[in-house]
């Protein structure tokens, strides 16, 4: 079965494809957009054959002289790979050169003492940002925005500010979109109608931009939708009696993890997807801002995509504790075994999804030019039993040793390992692209 690509994406399957994608195919740095979450790697794995997913090219002789590659060797494993790999390439390509593309907006290409008034004027249609440390040595701060059709997505990171929305400002740009902001790292404080809300880190806060307000902002690393009042407009009562407020329940906690874990994949969607991603989106929300059983039920495949996100990050963290399993993994996520089992049956269960983490870890560090550890070491360190079964159990779900891949870094064919950088958005600024949702 071909994991990339393969579901059609419906209402209900378009964000279940989504996380069988990115836990059975992942998408190599180099085909992100998104900024990585810390401890996570991605991966383009087409089919089985994922092994030499960069371009298939010549090896130089001093190259093959370099690391001791035999002629058979190289004939077999380079000059004429495999007709299954060829196509795992083209397809990596052609996904790379369909992948969404955010606008960007980043201050780094500017000279220190001009980066804030840059990042300042880039908002001002929208809200006044003023600093909060010194900003003589420079200002580093950047933003990526996704319009999705009728909501957008963005990704920002910057130092400590305030930012405020005056009367003023409604009156000269009266954009009224809500937000939901989720701060990966950092915190905020908000006033509101003469109300303060305390926001901590990794809770999901729900405001308007047809509101004045007040926002002081710790070094902020935060997600956030933003949800066009036209096309959400069925929830409008909903969304405007909870503005201003903390979701700080176990949906709320699902609906952040849901934000992470949507931003990570935005390089797999098309288009097509857009108007599956907002109902889906839409049936989340409401379930998280005013839960009842019956959004709840609506909502369920949405919910079981964030629980998944939560079972990712711990897994991540814990790749290298031996005891991991699903009886350890189970108090660490607060769900039951059953639960577990039920919420990963279609990838075969919880041990199955812990064991191909692990494996793929393996490979993102076999292909690192950085890595200086031998397969033993790899192996052992990521609780395998021993180097044999490692590498069994390496070639099985890659269809390479992981010799082999070794030898294919070595010589130059394993994928690119670096973004590129990026640079300031030369379209628009923040009120033009809030404006063109």
């Amino acid at each position: 079965m071909n994991p990339v690509g393969r579901e059609s994406y419906s209402v209900v399957g378009c964000l279940l494809g989504l996380w069988r994608c990115a836990s059975g195919a992942r998408l190599h740095k180099s085909c992100q957009l998104s900024l990585s979450l810390p401890g996570s790697h991605l991966f383009a794995r087409v089919g089985r054959e994922a092994v030499l997913n960069g371009s298939i090219g010549t090896v130089p002789s001093t190259e093959i002289k370099k690391i001791k590659l035999t002629a058979l060797e190289f004939k077999q494993n380079i000059l004429n790979p495999p007709a299954d790999l060829t196509r795992a390439v083209d397809g990596a390509s052609r996904r790379a050169r369909a992948a969404m593309k955010p606008e960007i907006f980043a201050t780094s290409l500017r000279h220190p003492r001009e980066q804030f008034e840059a990042w300042r004027e880039w908002f001002s249609s929208v809200f006044e940002v003023t600093p909060k440390v010194p900003i003589d040595d420079g200002f580093l701060a950047e933003t990526r925005l996704w319009n999705l059709g009728g909501f957008a997505m963005s990704r920002t990171s910057a130092p400590p500010v305030d930012v405020v929305r005056t009367k003023g400002h409604l009156r000269r740009d009266p954009v009224d979109h809500w937000v939901i902001s989720y701060c990966w790292r950092g915190a905020h404080s908000a006033v509101t109608a003469g109300t303060v809300v305390e926001v901590p880190a990794r809770v999901p806060y729900l405001w308007s931009l047809g509101q004045e307000f007040l926002h002081e902002r710790t070094h902020v690393d935060r997600v956030q939708f933003i949800l066009a009042r036209d096309t959400f407009r069925d929830m409008a009562p909903l969304l405007d009696a909870a503005c201003g407020s903390v979701i700080e329940t176990a949906l709320g906690r699902l609906l952040g993890n849901y934000m992470i874990a949507l931003e990570s994949r935005l390089p797999d969607l098309a288009e097509a997807d857009f108007p599956g991603i907002t109902k889906a989106l839409g049936a989340m929300v409401a379930a998280a801002v005013a839960p009842s059983a019956e959004r709840t039920a609506v909502a369920k495949p949405q919910i079981d995509f964030g629980r998944k996100e939560r079972v990712r990050q711990a897994v991540r963290k814990h790749l290298r504790t031996s005891t991991l399993k699903p009886k350890t993994l189970s108090p660490l996520v607060g769900m039951s075994r059953s639960n577990l089992y039920r919420l990963f049956e279609d990838m075969g269960g919880v041990a199955k999804y812990i064991h191909r983490e692990r494996l793929l870890e393996a490979h993102a560090i076999i292909t690192s030019p950085a890595t200086i550890q031998s397969i033993s070491a790899i192996a052992e360190d990521l609780c395998f039993a021993d180097a044999s079964s490692f590498s069994r159990a390496f070639k099985r779900e890659f269809g390479h040793t992981p010799g082999e891949v070794r030898s294919a870094a070595l010589a130059g064919l394993a994928p690119p390992t670096s973004l590129r950088s990026p640079v300031p958005s030369a379209g628009a600024d923040f009120g033009e692209l809030l404006r063109g949702l």
